[in-house]
């Protein structure tokens, strides 16, 4: 209790300092009880299926062909982002 209040304390005066609202400081007791645990028990599992020797198989997709080109962009667009000097929209108007 003592190490998050202190946390809250210290929350409050950073965001004070960068003049932002108190607001989101309430979840900060969620994030110590919820958060840290899921991380310790997926730090947890990974130690435990790397001792073990468990592998996990790349999950591959299928490939079918049928994903559509990419929208064109506009010509005024695709002669701005060419890069190749005198050819923008000024150079052809002389």
């Amino acid at each position: 209790v003592g190490f998050t209040l202190l946390q809250l304390i210290l929350g409050g005066y950073a965001l004070h300092l960068d003049r932002e609202p108190l607001r989101p400081l309430w979840a900060l007791p969620l994030q110590q009880l919820l958060y840290r645990q899921m991380m310790s028990m997926v730090i947890i599992s990974s130690v435990v299926s790397a001792l073990v020797g468990t592998r996990l198989q790349w999950q591959k997709l299928a490939r079918t062909g049928d994903v559509p080109p990419p929208p064109r962009l506009r010509p005024e667009l695709a002669d701005a982002t060419s890069g190749v000097p005198g050819s923008g929209p000024a150079a052809a108007g002389g």
